[in-house]
């Protein structure tokens, strides 16, 4: 068996021209008939371009104080397919269906195609057999997606605004509620400001503890200096003959350690019963005879000891003398001073406390009352932006190309349909004129 060559294939169709050419020419005579049967399509296309505020730009500031711009491709992106499935929704074809007379929603889906370009335009194709009727959606698309924006974002505007005029009024409520506890606690206080007090107090009972400290230290003094006045006393006593042992007998010792005492209770009872009526009370009258009996018990020994040999009264024993009992008398008024400070610290200290919690409470009221303010201005803040935003906004979707009735249809196209029967004429001729061939062959060997 010999094997089949390209020249035996190309005689194989030169034998069966004919047919190869009837079968071409079959294809073109039906292609040409049917694209002049077919109703004639109009295609009309329009662009358009959303404007969103997703896809405003940030503002970058740089080392110079400028401001540069960016944009945020997959944002957009993003966008545009939400944009892509609204206008492929049924709430946009129904606004389009409402606005172009003579046009069903199901007839939308398969004769409208929307497609964004990489430079972000929409752009919206629409077939109809009326090029009226197809330049009319093409237009209608990008105003029915506008007019869904428009609507929606006023929906969402009118539930934002609502809920923060509720926030406001929420925090108009909380803010007076506060204020009233606020002034109903100062009232009951019959104070301005429970916070002063607490401060004028405070500086109070630092301005006592200082002066206690003083006296405290004033006192140390002159017990040191009458110490040392005694010791002096002595010597000048060893110096006089006659005073040796006559001076600091046991009789003077008892009574200056008994008028110490005298002292020391006068104060503490006087800071006590301090006032316009102390010193008539029974104790105070009663300690100061007790307090002059000794000091007059006192002068009799010192008396007593100045008989055994006089001094002159310039000498250094009588001015050791005066001056000791002088230290006697500031040693008194002193502790008198420290008993009546002490007592007074006392009940400033015991007084502090419940002002202090008032304070303290006045003090978490005004905070609550500052963060409810804070929050107001921000809501009234938002509101007003809302509101000018509102007042400025532009259309969101803006028309770039307005379709134009179209002067030619788009399909069919005679001379592509003819061009395209052609060549699948002729290639279906071929595959017929071989297999009609091998047919014919394969008979004949059969006889």
């Amino acid at each position: 068996m010999s094997e089949t060559t390209l020249y035996d294939f190309a005689r194989i169709l030169h034998r069966r021209r004919g047919m190869v050419a009837l079968t071409t020419a079959s294809a073109i005579v039906v292609a040409l008939v049917s694209s002049l049967v077919l109703p004639e399509v109009y295609e009309a296309r329009s662009e358009f371009y959303v404007v969103s505020e997703s896809q405003t730009v940030a503002l970058v500031t740089s080392g110079a104080g400028r401001t540069a711009s960016f944009t945020v491709p997959l944002v957009t992106q993003e966008l545009e397919k939400w944009y892509l499935g609204l206008l492929k929704s049924e709430a946009v074809r129904r606004r389009v269906a409402e606005s172009v007379p003579n046009v069903n929603i199901s007839e939308l889906a398969n004769s409208v195609d929307v497609e964004f370009s990489r430079q972000h335009i929409g752009r919206v194709r629409a077939r109809n057999h009326d090029p009226q009727h197809a330049t009319a959606i093409a237009n209608a698309y990008p105003l029915a997606l506008s007019a869904f924006l428009t609507d929606s974002g006023a929906g969402r505007r009118k539930l934002s605004l609502d809920s923060i005029a509720k926030a406001m009024r929420e925090a108009d409520f909380d803010l007076a509620s506060t204020h009233r506890h606020l002034r109903a606690l100062l009232a009951a206080k019959r104070s301005p400001s429970m916070t002063n007090d607490l401060r004028v107090l405070g500086e109070r009972k630092a301005t006592y503890e200082r002066e206690l400290a003083a006296a405290k230290v004033q006192l140390a003094s002159i017990q040191k200096r009458i110490e040392v006045t005694v010791e002096q006393l002595r010597v000048e006593a060893k110096i006089g003959a006659g005073l040796e042992g006559s001076l600091f007998n046991s009789s003077v010792q008892s009574n200056l350690s008994a008028i110490t005492s005298l002292e020391t209770e006068l104060a503490s009872v006087r800071a006590e019963f301090a006032g316009p009526q102390g010193e008539r009370h029974p104790k105070v009258i009663s300690l100061s005879a007790a307090l002059a009996q000794r000091q007059r018990a006192l002068d009799q020994n010192l008396e007593k000891i100045g008989r055994a040999r006089v001094h002159e009264s310039g000498s250094a024993y009588e001015l050791y003398r005066r001056e000791l009992a002088t230290l006697h008398k500031e040693r008194a008024a002193v502790r008198v001073e420290l008993v009546a400070k002490d007592t007074a610290l006392q009940h400033l200290i015991d007084a502090v406390d419940p002002v202090q919690y008032y304070a303290l409470l006045e003090e978490e009221l005004r905070t609550k009352m500052r963060r409810i303010e804070k929050t107001r201005d921000g809501l009234r803040q938002r509101q007003e932006e809302s509101q000018l935003q509102a007042a400025a906004e532009a259309l969101p979707v803006i028309m770039v190309q307005t379709a134009e009735p179209p002067e030619e249809p788009k399909f069919p196209v005679t001379l592509f349909n003819v061009l395209v029967a052609a060549v699948l004429g002729l290639i279906a001729g071929i595959y017929v004129a071989f297999a009609y061939d091998y047919v014919s062959r394969a008979r004949g060997q059969i006889r």
